[in-house]
């Protein structure tokens, strides 16, 4: 159907619904769920070609069995269409062409979508494949146009199920095809930043390790970490599993090249070294101080050896200083006063909690005194009061 130019509409489908003329965007006075509004959009996909009566029925009606009733219903849906497009303020023309089979949208104005483009570009591909020429550059421009489902706020309606997975298969297998030629190139930059976007838009689908193969292969292995960290509690929270390595294990079936924990092991020991090796006692924070604590404690039944666990309480009140700063010098204190291979955290605003590793009651007298003397050292005012408390780790004193 030839159209008149005297503008476009733009329909957005992926990952949402929008529809912009010459650039602006139009407000629909309607709820995408209702089948005028399906209508509309069944026939912005369609665009210059229109949709059959039959494709607009799919939409619209499902009882079947019934012609008479198919047409009312149709026509009825046509008609709340009709009116949705004049409430919501459409440029003036025609709308909702029937030319027997076919129905238009308009015939005085341009459709296009970004629907419309992927086709362009998949059939670019194929004709591209077939006459032996690089696809590379086709490729990355699918990719990066595909930005999410068909109308997923639609996605138990069977005619957008069946367009969905159209486009879905259509941007996996582009988006394996160019991550196999940049893996060629070694440009794995490029590649991670494709796999992060799909496993944002398909979570399921196990994009998740294509990211950590590019991540181990450019010495990231903290961040590699991070990412089967997050997708396997994100596995473990929806679908009950507990860990992604039948997804891991998959991909480096077919594709052959999954760069692993057994070859990265001196980079997984670097990342888990201190970054920069501070003086004095470990300051944590208290979820790590925790895991610490009860790691401790585990090991302390197997092997006889005690820890000590001990509050220190710095009372301030009154003392004209601001409380972070007075904390700030105790933290500081702490971290001289105790040894190298114990562990502490701040708990409450005027506390810290100090794990005392392979000490034993016997000790705690001394280790008061030594750290209450050395803060009188610090606050020779008086301005505070140090609380000291202490107790085994894992059973009451």
């Amino acid at each position: 159907m030839n159209v008149q130019s005297k503008g476009q509409f733009y329909a957005k489908f992926l990952g949402s619904f929008s529809l912009d003329f010459n650039g602006q965007r139009l407000w629909l006075k309607g709820s995408p769920q209702k089948k005028s509004m399906q209508l509309l959009m069944a026939l912005l996909k369609a665009g210059a070609e229109g949709a059959t009566r039959q494709q607009l029925l799919e939409v619209v009606w499902k009882e079947g069995g019934d012609p008479q009733k198919e047409k009312s219903n149709l026509n009825q849906h046509l008609y709340y269409l009709r009116q949705l497009i004049h409430e919501s303020h459409f440029p003036e023309g025609k709308y909702i062409i029937v030319q027997k089979p076919r129905y238009y949208f308009t015939e005085d104005y341009e459709i296009h979508s970004d629907t419309e483009r992927l086709d362009q570009i998949w059939e670019e591909i194929r004709n591209a494949e077939a006459a032996g020429e690089d696809t590379l550059e086709l490729l990355r421009q699918f990719c990066r146009g595909y930005s999410g489902e068909f109308l997923p706020m639609l996605n138990g309606e069977e005619w957008v199920v069946e367009k969905s997975a159209y486009y879905q298969k259509q941007y996996f297998s582009c988006l394996s095809r160019l991550c196999g030629r940049l893996k060629e190139m070694g440009e794995y930059q490029e590649m991670l930043e494709l796999c992060t976007v799909a496993s944002q838009i398909h979570p399921y689908d196990e994009w998740q390790a294509v990211q950590i193969d590019c991540l181990v292969a450019m010495n990231r292995y903290k961040d590699a970490l991070k990412v089967y960290e997050d997708a396997a509690e994100f596995f473990y929270e929806d679908l009950g599993v507990s860990s992604l390595n039948r997804t891991i294990a998959r991909y480096r079936n077919t594709e052959g090249r999954l760069h692993y924990l057994s070859s990265a092991l001196a980079g997984i020991r670097k990342g888990l070294n201190e970054e920069e090796r501070l003086w004095g006692a470990y300051c944590c924070s208290y979820p790590s101080f925790v895991d610490v604590y009860r790691i401790v404690v585990r090991m302390q039944e197997r092997t006889g050896i005690g820890s000590l666990l001990m509050v220190c309480t710095l009372n301030i009140a009154g003392s004209g200083e601001n409380t972070e700063t007075w904390m700030e010098r105790f933290r500081q204190f702490m971290a001289g006063s105790i040894r190298n291979g114990d562990v502490y955290t701040r708990y409450s605003p005027n506390q810290f909690l100090v794990l005392l590793m392979q000490a034993e009651e016997k000790d705690v007298e001394n280790i008061e005194e030594r750290l209450k003397n050395g803060w009188k050292m610090i606050d020779q005012a008086g301005k505070t009061k140090l609380v000291l408390a202490v107790q085994t780790s894992g059973e009451s004193r």
